[in-house]
């Protein structure tokens, strides 16, 4: 099940059609990174494979961490945020998971990884495997900031979205 994201309820007018459109529905959220959820039940309780709410590493070769895609929303102050996994390499993972409450860890120079989920029915194109700069915070989960993909998805991230598109988003089936 997707873990919800929730945003107190904005009236925003689109930006594509001028309508008044009502921002409650939790954001988009993915409970896991797509190579974990694709494990059977077996596979995730081998050594080394664990996932909880903030970091995933598989068979002690793959490792991820959770955090949101930030997607600023035309006519709103507050972004609206894709909850996240991307894939990092090992010693940045163990860096990340270091630092993870630790304050000053805003400091630290942006990371290196790719997203680890696929935004379904949305892009023909996958999200899976974009590279992205993550970006840690003291008071809040990581931010990723897609960079050199071509894909639309670091458009509108760059750009910005309709309340539509944003709706659109929190409208899309839990994953699996």
């Amino acid at each position: 099940m997707a873990e919800a994201i929730r945003h107190h309820a904005a009236l925003v007018r689109c930006s594509c059609c001028g309508e008044w459109v009502t921002l409650d529905e939790p954001a988009l959220a993915f409970r896991w990174p797509e190579p974990f959820r694709r494990l059977d039940a077996d596979a995730r309780s081998a050594p080394d494979t664990f996932c909880d709410t903030s970091f995933c590493a598989i068979g002690g070769e793959q490792f991820y961490m959770r955090g949101l895609l930030p997607l600023p929303v035309h006519g709103l102050q507050e972004r609206y945020s894709i909850g996240a996994w991307v894939r990092l390499e090992r010693a940045d993972w163990q860096l990340a998971r270091r630092m993870w409450d630790e304050r000053g860890n805003d400091r630290l120079p942006e990371l290196d990884g790719e997203l680890a989920n696929h935004v379904p029915h949305l892009f023909e194109v996958s999200s899976e495997g974009l590279a992205v700069r993550v970006r840690l915070h003291d008071e809040m989960r990581p931010t990723f900031r897609l960079i050199g993909t071509g894909h639309p998805l670091e458009d509108e991230q760059r750009h910005g979205i309709s309340a539509h598109r944003a709706l659109a988003f929190s409208r899309l089936p839990p994953q699996r």
